[in-house]
């Protein structure tokens, strides 16, 4: 549940990688290709940075649902 977005952002990080590689192949002018290289690397680091964020969320995340159903047992116990 709470990888879905994890894996979402490793099948990106795979096709920018995907393009990084082909570039390579490309005809088109060497700064031309050395531009969206730099583009595609930049935004390889900011998928990076993504998934390391959302990896450091997700004690958070397991935690703030234990939380809200250790609350919602004490309510239920103070009710019954």
């Amino acid at each position: 549940m709470f990888q879905r977005k994890i894996k979402e952002l490793e099948a990106i990080k795979a096709d920018v990688q995907q393009r990084l590689d082909n570039i390579h192949d490309a005809d088109a002018d060497p700064s031309v290709k050395a531009v969206y290289q730099s583009d595609l690397q930049y935004k390889l680091v900011c998928i990076d940075d993504a998934i390391d964020f959302e990896r450091m969320m997700l004690p958070f995340k397991y935690t703030l649902i234990a939380f809200v159903v250790a609350v919602l047992a004490l309510i239920m116990y103070c009710f019954i």
